[in-house]
């Protein structure tokens, strides 16, 4: 769904200018701090597609470099100046996108704290709903940004919000089921249902044998079992991981935990 939009450069053909006319579209506003704009068109920057692929690469390289807070705030810049262009230089998959990276990085500002009071700062989760939301007033009905909301619902602890997002998706894209069903077992590894995300993780394999993802999924289910009985159905699963890619060394063995809800995101 996310792309760094580099096809934008080009000039957009006349057939999708009218077609963008005909379409019902919202670009909100997300709020940002006008000084954060100001200074970047001071900069030799302009309300056009330069400025926002030269914002954009700044975003992305940030996001690279796993500074989360200061792409948010660089994607925001690239998504003002977009929302600021002149309507016929409107292409809404570019602004979508956008905001999809940003909720991305609003999502791993949540996190453990220090304080007793407040163990856990949920409000990266709020902000990158409310981003989601507003990408999909710009392109309603992408399948990706469907389920990553899902995905965010899922970890504020929504479930029958998670569920109508992940449900949709699935009808909005049927090949998407399979990554759907993976995150729903990776819910139920958190909660320590291991069992339950087991199950559902051969239902995937039966379908999908070679996706790795409901593999490692079950093979730490196997691993973290509240019954412990279960060594040699992770050394199994593990194996074959390793056969497929001995990359996959590194992300085996963990388990799943809401303190690093980072790690679903990477997966």
């Amino acid at each position: 769904c996310c792309s760094d939009s580099r096809m934008v450069d080009k000039v957009i053909p006349p057939y999708f200018r009218k077609l963008q006319r005909r379409l019902p579209r919202s670009v909100p506003s997300i709020g940002l701090k006008p000084d954060l704009l100001i200074e970047f068109i001071s900069a030799n920057n302009d309300y056009d597609h330069r400025s926002v692929e030269k914002a954009l690469k700044q975003a992305n390289e940030l996001f690279d470099k796993q500074q989360f807070a200061a792409a948010a705030q660089k994607y925001a810049v690239a998504y003002e100046v977009f929302r600021l262009q002149p309507d016929e230089l409107l292409y809404f998959p570019q602004g979508h996108d956008i905001l999809f990276r940003r909720a991305q990085c609003l999502s791993r500002l949540a996190g453990p704290t220090k304080d007793p009071n407040k163990p856990f700062d949920s409000s990266g989760f709020l902000a990158a709903w409310e981003t989601l939301d507003a990408a999909l007033l710009i392109v309603p009905h992408a399948p990706t940004t469907v389920f990553f909301k899902g995905l965010i619902m899922a970890k504020l602890q929504r479930a029958d919000e998670a569920n109508e997002c992940f449900q949709e998706c699935v009808t909005l894209d049927p090949d998407q089921k399979d990554i759907v069903e993976a995150v729903i077992a990776i819910f139920f590894h958190i909660s320590g249902q291991h069992e339950r995300a087991i199950e559902l993780c051969k239902k995937i394999l039966q379908r999908a044998p070679d996706f790795p993802l409901p593999r490692i999924i079950r093979g730490d289910s196997y691993k973290h079992h509240t019954d412990g009985f279960f060594g040699n159905q992770a050394k199994e699963d593990y194996l074959a991981l390793l056969k497929m890619d001995r990359d996959y060394e590194r992300l085996l063995g963990r388990g799943f935990h809401m303190d690093r809800h980072g790690s679903i995101d990477d997966l």
